[in-house]
């Protein structure tokens, strides 16, 4: 069996600067999103983590279940917004939704 190679660790946190600052990030991500494979693996763990009807009668644990899967969800939607130049979608400030509270 050979042996598999480590994968180099990109340091964290990363900028959306420096993902738009090299056009082809954003063409190598949409061959892979684009691949049959990539569609199938996100079908196939989206229809997996489905709520079923005995999970949404289960509270709390229907309701945590449902916010993960919302999250999860976003994460293929996410991935499809970088195939897109910068000026074609909204830029959040991560996290910019929750606000300090003043004491």
């Amino acid at each position: 069996m050979p042996r598999a190679t480590k994968t180099p660790t990109i340091p964290l946190p990363l900028s959306l600067e420096r993902w738009y600052s090299d056009p082809n990030n954003a063409v190598a991500l949409r061959e892979l999103l684009e691949s049959e494979a990539f569609k199938v693996a996100v079908a196939t763990l989206s229809q997996a983590n489905l709520p079923t009807g005995m999970a949404t009668a289960l509270a709390p644990s229907a309701v945590e279940r449902m916010a993960w899967l919302a999250g999860y969800n976003d994460f293929a939607r996410d991935l499809v917004s970088l195939t897109k130049p910068r000026n074609q979608h909204s830029d959040p400030e991560p996290w910019g939704h929750i606000r300090p509270q003043h004491l």
